[in-house]
Parts: C-alpha cells; structure tokens; sequence
C-alpha cells in the first residue's frame, strides 16, 4: 500500500510516523486543558499554548514532508533514470575488428595487393566464424583469378578455391596441395568421374560406397597398365574435397605427412608414395603449384593465433 503527499509517494511506514507525532502532541495539549480547565484566567494562555504547539507540530510535519519528498524523488530518479548501454560483449567487440580487419584489406586490393593478401589470410586462419571466413575468402579467391588463364583452368580453380581453403585450415593440410591435387587427379575437372560422379581426386571406393567404375592407369612392378576399378561417387566437389581431407587428415598411412604443416614440399614428399602409385606423381603436383602460384594461402593451416574471439 502507499500514500501520495505533495505529489509524492511516501510507504506506510513514513505515513505511520507521521500520525504517531499527531497523537503525541494532542495528548500533550489535552493533558495541560484538564490541567487549567478549572482555572478560568488561564484560559487564554492555554488557548495560546494550543497555537503554539500546532504551529510547531505543522512546522515539524512540514520539514519531514520536504526531507521525505526529497529522499523519495532521489530513489525515484535512480528507479526510473535510463540505464546506460551495456558494454558490448567481447564477442562483438571481435567481430567488429575482424569486420574492420576485412574491409581494410578490400580498401588494399588494388594500391598494396600483397599486403591486402596477408591480412585477408591471417582473418581466414584465425576467424572462427565461418561468415567472416567466407567474406575473407572470397575476396582472396578475387585477387588469385587475376593471375590464373582466363580459361577452364580458372573456371575450375576459382569454383572449389574457397571449400579447399576450409579444408585446409580445419584438416592442416596446405590448401596448394588440394588445388593442385584435385586439378591433377580431375584433369581440371573435366574427367567424366569428375563431372558425372563429382570424385576430384580419385578416391576408389570400398565395401558397400556408391561407386562408378572406369577404366584407369596404375603403375606397378611390370610398369604402367590399365585396370578397371571402382571409384567413389560424391554429391558435389565440395562433398569430394570434404572426404579428401577427412582422409588425409584421419588415415594413418598420411600422418607423416600431417606432421610437416604448411611447408607444400614436405608434405608433398611423404605424400606422394602413398597415394599414387605414378614415381612422376610428386613432380606433377609440384609443377602445377608453382606455375599457378597456389602456395600463396598455405599459412592457413598453420596454428591460429586467437587473438580474437570473432
């Protein structure tokens, strides 16, 4: 319950106190009447005893009703006043500067390309946000089709650049052996296992995986002959370049190769007589990594620094 006085809101409690000051001074007042009552001279100063002591009761009454309204209209004022705005969370904050981070490298693009490159990869490793990784990407993808031919290479390239990019930061794996894997393997993706089946590295299949069989050359101790196989059927190139990593990056046999990080050539070396049984596979990969410069983005896999939480 609560009790409005000039305005302002005052508890019961206060109202209380109040009526209490009432009864203390009336009683006050009555007890000095049956005092003097019979005492007719007296009359008058009692009358004026009376005034007296209302006038100080009113004054008393109205110092506490001002002290009161003052104490109630502070709290008021802190209830109601409008809270100040939160301090963004770290979680923002990160955004924001990966954001900032991102669009300086956009501004780079053409005055310092280079410098644009490396800030777009460094956000690509670190971001943990795919949405930010992917703004990254594209634009890194953006800049690497400027130097490719303007052909069914570049086609190819710039469709699977960004999902290779994923794959390899989340599997370790340099991203310039995937590309150049995945151009080898799938003649720059125009090898019907490729376009009808979506395997870009020629992943044979095993047990009970939907599979496609063709003709392919294995090289062995009699030299190079042809054999018919099963390979792997994927949704789509994404789907491939998934399984492709999962594999390297799970499979015993590429552990050696995992452990070199993003050193292209290291990784190539232990990886090489493993997964191809062609001596010249190694040769091939690393001549299609330099003519098309796809090193460029190897940092990606390298140990992210974290430095934000975005």
């Amino acid at each position: 319950m609560r009790t409005t006085v000039s305005n302002n809101v005052f508890s019961t409690g206060q109202v209380n106190e109040i009526a209490d000051i009432y009864v203390v001074v009336d009683m006050s007042i009555n007890t000095l009447r049956l005092r003097f009552k019979n005492n007719r001279s007296d009359n008058m100063i009692m009358e004026r005893i009376r005034i007296t002591l209302r006038l100080a009761l009113t004054l008393i009454l109205l110092c506490t009703v001002v002290e009161l309204s003052h104490t109630v209209g502070a709290r008021v004022a802190l209830t109601t006043a409008p809270q100040a705005p939160s301090t963004p969370s770290l979680i923002v904050q990160a955004r924001r500067t990966v954001m900032d981070r991102i669009a300086e490298g956009r501004m780079l693009l053409e005055s310092d390309p280079n410098r644009a490159e490396a800030i777009l990869t460094q956000v690509f490793r670190d971001a943990r946000d795919p949405e930010l990784r992917d703004r990254a990407s594209t634009l890194m993808v953006q800049m690497a089709e400027q130097s490719w031919p303007d052909d069914h290479r570049r086609d190819f390239l710039s469709t699977i650049s960004v999902t290779a990019l994923e794959s390899g930061r989340a599997h370790q794996i340099p991203p310039s052996i995937i590309l150049a894997q995945a151009a080898l393997e799938s003649g720059w993706g125009r090898s019907r296992l490729a376009q009808r089946h979506h395997n870009l590295f020629g992943v044979k299949a095993t047990g009970s995986q939907a599979a496609a069989s063709f003709n392919t050359l294995e090289f062995g101790t009699k030299g190079a002959h042809i054999i018919r196989a099963k390979f792997r059927t994927f949704e789509n190139k994404d789907a491939s370049i998934q399984h492709h990593g999962e594999l390297l990056s799970n499979d015993a046999r590429y552990a050696e190769s995992i452990a070199t990080g993003n050193n292209w050539r290291a990784f190539l070396a232990a990886l090489a007589p493993t997964y191809a049984s062609d001596p010249s596979y190694a040769a091939h990969i690393a001549q299609i990594i330099e003519t098309y410069g796809l090193d460029r983005w190897d940092a990606v896999c390298g140990e992210p620094t974290y430095s934000t939480q975005a």
